[in-house]
């Protein structure tokens, strides 16, 4: 994978994660003001940005499994943390939502 593509990849996962991360943070202050519709759109949009960067992700782990070798890029590392990160983010929010519901 050229060093071109990598980047391209790389954003795409920095940006879906973002996306992931402030609609999760949303979806929250959506339930902190018992807005409970707004609150499950927002975790579904979250979901959809985490989706989205998950398959972004499987071209990097495709080409690794075609024997492709992928050269470090702390860049890449960067988006991959962010996605990390988004995922715990989305996963506590839906949580957080469930306990301001069953209050």
């Amino acid at each position: 994978m050229n060093k071109e593509k990598l980047e391209e990849i790389s954003m795409g996962l920095i940006s879906n994660s973002g996306m992931a991360k402030s609609s999760a943070m949303m979806a929250i202050q959506a339930a902190k003001e018992k807005k409970w519709s707004e609150a499950d759109q927002l975790i579904k949009e979250a979901q959809e940005s985490l989706a989205t960067a998950g398959q972004i992700h499987m071209e990097v782990i495709a080409e690794e499994a075609k024997g492709n070798p992928i050269n470090f890029s702390p860049l890449y590392m960067h988006s991959e943390d962010q996605m990390i990160t988004a995922q715990l983010a989305v996963e506590m929010a839906v949580e957080i939502i469930y306990l301001h519901k069953n209050k």
